[in-house]
């Protein structure tokens, strides 16, 4: 669903251990501020990211969801249909003897 959710996750992880370092450090308002745009700015395009892909992401659940219920819908109908065949074959042993 996200070809790049690994580089996704670690632009955020580096960005977020890049705050971290720059808060650690004091500085005036307006140098943090310069200092920490960039990092921001990758949090917020990974956010973006992950937000455009919500949509996506519950469309491929449901996607699966759907087929899991077909699936278990023709389990269960071939079950019933196999327990009605011996039921049918042990009659007619039966009918038969």
């Amino acid at each position: 669903m996200l070809p790049n959710y690994i580089d996704h996750l670690t632009k955020a992880q580096n960005a977020s251990d890049q705050l971290q370092s720059i808060k650690d450090h004091e500085k005036d308002r307006e140098e943090y501020y310069q200092d920490t745009a960039p990092y921001y700015q990758a949090l917020k395009d990974v956010y973006l990211s992950f937000q455009t892909a919500i949509p996506l992401i519950n469309k491929k659940i449901e996607e699966n969801n759907d087929k899991s219920r077909r699936d278990n819908k023709r389990f269960i109908i071939n079950a019933g249909l196999t327990l009605l065949g011996i039921v049918a074959m042990v009659l007619l042993a039966v009918l038969a003897s």
